[in-house]
């Protein structure tokens, strides 16, 4: 997410993601899954993760509405925040998309090798930006345990809701 101005969220995964053809196509990219987004791990970054817990549900999809292969709209997850806004994207390369206020760059390749420039690129931003490099993900679909875990305790929360 090269240039968001929302720095605390950086990387999104479109593992998973699934959809028809021909054009218009509808893409639902399983975003709250574990393992799909990350955060700074700094108190904002927790605070966007908490509030994301209950705002929306573990298989809720981020969902793409492509009109040809270089456009596509998409519907944000946080519809508390941007309402029914749609967001425009837009193909650059192959590699990169724009929505609007940022590129969003492929960093690592489907196969998990990385890209030869934009995975470091990316390093050498995070490393500048958040030195720690420590970033968070969900863990776990477990949409109690992810609620729980904002106010209390692991090991409370297993007890109350079950194996992550």
């Amino acid at each position: 997410m090269d240039g968001n101005p929302f720095t605390i969220e950086q990387l999104v995964s479109f593992a998973g993601g699934a959809g028809q053809g021909p054009f218009p196509a509808h893409l639902m990219m399983p975003t709250n899954l574990a393992g799909q987004w990350t955060w700074s791990d700094s108190i904002f970054g927790r605070i966007v993760m908490g509030w994301y817990n209950f705002i929306s549900t573990v298989d809720e999809t981020h969902d793409f509405m492509f009109v040809n292969s270089s456009y596509a709209e998409i519907d944000p997850v946080d519809e508390t925040t941007f309402g029914d806004n749609i967001f425009p994207f837009e193909k650059i390369s192959d590699d990169e998309w724009l929505r609007e206020v940022y590129v969003l760059r492929r960093i690592i390749y489907e196969d998990g090798t990385p890209h030869p420039v934009q995975w470091q690129r990316f390093l050498d931003w995070y490393y500048t930006t958040w030195p720690s490099g420590q970033m968070v993900v969900y863990t776990t679909n477990n949409q109690c345990i992810r609620r729980c875990e904002f106010l209390l305790p692991c090991f409370i929360c297993k007890s109350i809701c079950g194996p992550m």
